[in-house]
């Protein structure tokens, strides 16, 4: 009986030396995975913020080209008010001159 009791009380020594390293080995697992979660997260925030960084310069570069084309389209409408505004003092002008003589007639 003491070989059957000293075999069990190895079995049952083995079986908790199974669970401690089996606990030791979800540790380790445990903390690689955190570790690793860790990395892809402090990845994933760097790319967001390379994104947000490229995303911010190509709204920039947006904003640049509507201003410009803004100065241009404000520059074209300026030019053709003026254009205008002179076409319409010529019309005034002439219609002075036409209005000028029939009174002197």
């Amino acid at each position: 009986m003491s070989d059957h009791s000293s075999q069990i009380q190895q079995a049952e020594a083995q079986a908790a030396q199974l669970i401690l390293d089996a606990r030791h080995q979800d540790e380790e697992i445990l903390l690689e995975e955190k570790n690793r979660g860790e990395e892809l997260n402090a990845k994933a925030y760097e790319l967001a913020e390379q994104e947000i960084k490229q995303r911010k310069g190509s709204d920039v570069l947006v904003c640049e080209k509507i201003y410009e084309d803004g100065l241009d389209a404000s520059e074209k409408e300026s030019q053709v008010l003026g254009a205008s505004f002179q076409s319409s003092q010529g019309l005034a002008s002439e219609l002075c001159d036409i209005v000028i003589k029939n009174l002197n007639k």
